[in-house]
């Protein structure tokens, strides 16, 4: 059943905390929100308080910050085209997506750095304390790791702004940036309670912060160069899977079925951390989000289902390994979102207008608890970390320390096996060499985690790969997919460029902050 955790935000002690480089927050008079002296003071107000700091990764995973990252990869892509700047890339500085994401990112970095600057108030333990400075803190550490992956530097800021020049700050090496979100998630790891039902997944548990830690890591060996971090990233995550905490779900399926009824799965834990999103029973009044890899709708339940994204052959070709898979009739509906029309998928052969018509399946709405559905918005909570993810992470990690061990090929089996897939270690195909195992995670992390928001964005770009896979998926539709295929393929994966491997900084920000410089390219 879901928390009302979220739900239970004191909007008006946060109301005010508006964009973190607005200058119209500089302005704002003091009187609008209960003051840090009559509110830090209890238990119950500091879950109140960082209930306010949890609203910002629901305010980021509602919006343009979802979709624009997982609408375009060799998994999806935009198939209504008209001016969408961000999948078209002609985006720039002034594109006001890009301030979107930005001031949502900064804004969450407010909101922790003023609980932390508050803490210190509440009459709890000190344990609790430290427990509630480990949430603000793996928030914020959060919050930068997006702001080092889509924009590279970036102003690091420990205080709450509170006067026009904590707004002029220069921008901080992206390495350097790494290493504050390492700093916040490792205290959250070692000051945050283990994963406790019913708080956790929508607070941050040990398990979740360390979680988060290995993807920063790998991020790391990647986009700075480190390798080294391979193995830091190994020896942090072998722990947490020996531990026993944490478990796959039986049944893949299950996952998104509980997500559709709104249940969480205390048993398994497999959904680490996830953002919460509710849908009135009563009035129908859907706070969730849309757009995106829309939750796929029974046939005949929508009259107009929000399907604006589409699933590329290249997925489907991932699948082609092993069609007893669970997740390729799972992932890929066996209809079209416009017609409705049923279709075997096994049976499907992409080529002209049909390899563009598949739609995304993985999350969907038959098991929704509301019986009238709004055909652009849902419910649904969005998974940020499932346990499968630790576990294909530290088998990419393994490998590249040590190539195609047994405990690579533990994780990478575990997820097979309950996908109903082969095994690779007891397989004719059974990898032998470094190179191969890691295409092999490459195709594997898109059969497991295919839409789930930012994930496969990052990791073509840790992969250094992306460039290449949107050509690779451009010449694949350009060759199945007829007149349209062709244009898909020009208008979405042909126009990718080195520099947009970085989002611009946005133009407000430049002009409000005169340190700043600019990304090259805009």
């Amino acid at each position: 059943m879901k928390s009302k955790y979220i739900k239970s935000v004191l909007i008006i002690l946060f109301g005010t905390l508006i964009l973190s480089s607005c200058s119209d927050f500089l302005n704002t008079n003091p009187s609008d929100f209960i003051s840090p002296e009559n509110f830090f003071n209890t238990e119950a107000e500091g879950d109140m308080a960082i209930a306010g700091v949890y609203q910002s990764v629901n305010e980021l995973y509602k919006t343009e910050f979802k979709n624009t990252f997982s609408a375009t990869t060799d998994e999806t892509f935009y198939y209504r085209l008209g001016g969408e700047q961000m999948q078209e890339k002609t985006f720039n500085a002034t594109t006001p997506t890009i301030y979107n994401i930005w001031s949502k990112l900064y804004t969450g970095i407010y909101k922790a750095n003023f609980f932390l600057e508050n803490v210190d108030r509440l009459n709890v333990s000190d344990e609790k304390k430290n427990a509630f400075r480990a949430e603000a803190r793996f928030l914020r550490g959060y919050f930068y790791y997006h702001l080092a992956m889509l924009f590279g530097d970036v102003p690091l800021r420990w205080k709450a702004i509170d006067s026009p020049l904590n707004t002029q700050i220069a921008r901080s090496p992206r390495a350097e940036v790494f290493d504050s979100v390492c700093s916040d998630l490792n205290y959250a790891i070692n000051n945050l309670y283990t994963y406790t039902a019913p708080k956790s997944p929508v607070r941050a548990s040990r398990e979740a912060a360390t979680g988060v830690l290995g993807r920063v890591y790998l991020s790391m060996a990647g986009v700075l160069g480190k390798p080294e971090y391979f193995e830091k990233t190994r020896d942090l995550l072998l722990p947490l899977v020996q531990s026993g905490v944490i478990h796959l779900n039986p049944d893949y399926t299950q996952i998104w079925k509980n997500i559709s009824a709104d249940a969480y799965d205390h048993v398994s834990k497999e959904i680490m951390f996830d953002c919460e999103f509710s849908a009135d029973p009563y009035k129908y009044i859907y706070y969730g989000w849309g757009s995106n890899v829309t939750p796929a709708a029974p046939v005949g339940t929508l009259t107009n289902p929000n399907d604006w994204y589409r699933v590329t052959t290249t997925l489907w070709q991932y699948y082609q390994s092993d069609v007893n898979d669970v997740r390729y009739t799972w992932n890929i509906c066996n209809y079209s979102g416009d017609t409705k029309t049923p279709r075997p998928v096994n049976g499907f052969q992409p080529n002209g207008s049909n390899a563009t018509e598949c739609n995304a399946g993985k999350f969907r709405r038959d098991w929704e608890t509301s019986t009238t559905k709004d055909s652009q918005k849902n419910g649904h909570n969005f998974p940020v970390l499932r346990y499968s993810d630790v576990l294909l992470m530290l088998s990419e990690a393994e490998n590249e320390v040590n190539g195609p061990t047994a405990l690579a090929f533990a994780g990478l089996d575990s997820v097979r096996s309950r996908a109903k897939a082969f095994k690779y270690s007891t397989s004719p195909l059974k990898p032998t060499i470094k190179e191969d195992f890691r295409n092999i995670i490459i195709q594997e992390r898109s059969r497991e985690l295919c839409f789930e928001s930012t994930t496969r964005y990052y990791d073509l770009i840790r992969w250094g790969i992306i460039i290449d896979k949107f050509t690779e998926v451009g010449n694949t539709m350009k060759l199945l997919g007829g007149s349209n295929g062709a244009n898909w393929a020009n208008r979405l994966y042909y126009v990718i460029k080195p520099y947009h491997l970085l989002l611009p900084i946005p133009q407000l920000e430049m002009q409000l902050n005169p340190l700043m410089k600019q990304n090259p390219g805009y």
